[in-house]
């Protein structure tokens, strides 16, 4: 039967033989461990982190971008429109006793008569004025025409007198009436012009 104390006669050798502790190596600060070479997860972990920030900036700078050239389009174009306004307002034309805008000018010069058909019609005015005259002297002359009825030379004479004066009084007549129908013509030009004038243009 052994000894109750026979379990005490362990080898505690064991303590005797000490061994160094183990330490860690420091992980060095910049790869994240002490012999140099990367940490897989950790280098995975940077990447990804990279990876996002990298996506996030260039979102900014598309935004930033989009941003730049909507407002850039958008100044041009309100530059352009006020550089046509002032333009319009101030680019004036002289007309006659009115100061307009070019555009109105332009507008008002189509409206205005063609100065060589106020020529014509002052030369079909002059030629009737002498028309006339003529035939109030062959009507006057007509008139106070002594005829010797008991002469067939004098009847037939007087008689070729009324008739030439009546072809030329009729011709008169149409001539007239063909430019009363161009002068009316005219004048309505006249007054498209100066009303245009009127209300587009300021009177100086």
């Amino acid at each position: 039967m052994k000894d109750k104390n026979d379990h005490i006669d362990i080898d505690l050798e064991f303590l005797d033989r000490k061994e160094p502790l183990r330490v860690a190596p420091k992980p060095d600060a910049y790869t994240g461990n002490s012999s140099g070479t990367p940490v897989s997860s950790g280098n995975k972990y940077n990447w990804k982190n990279i990876l996002i920030i990298g996506g996030v900036v260039l979102f900014f700078v598309w935004i930033i971008y989009s941003g730049d050239n909507s407002s850039t389009s958008t100044s041009s174009t309100g530059s352009s429109v006020s550089t046509e306004q002032v333009q319009n307002n101030n680019d004036t034309v002289s007309v006659g006793e009115y100061s307009c805008s070019s555009y109105n000018a332009s507008k008002a010069d189509s409206l205005k008569p063609a100065s060589f058909t106020k020529q014509q019609l002052d030369s079909e005015q002059q030629i009737l004025d002498a028309r006339a005259t003529s035939l109030e002297r062959s009507s006057n002359d007509i008139d106070s025409a002594y005829v010797d009825e008991t002469s067939q030379y004098s009847v037939d004479s007087y008689n070729r007198q009324i008739n030439e004066h009546n072809a030329k009084l009729e011709a008169f007549k149409r001539d007239s009436q063909s430019y009363e129908t161009k002068l009316d013509q005219y004048n309505a030009q006249v007054d498209s012009y100066n009303n245009f004038l009127q209300t587009n243009c300021t009177k100086r």
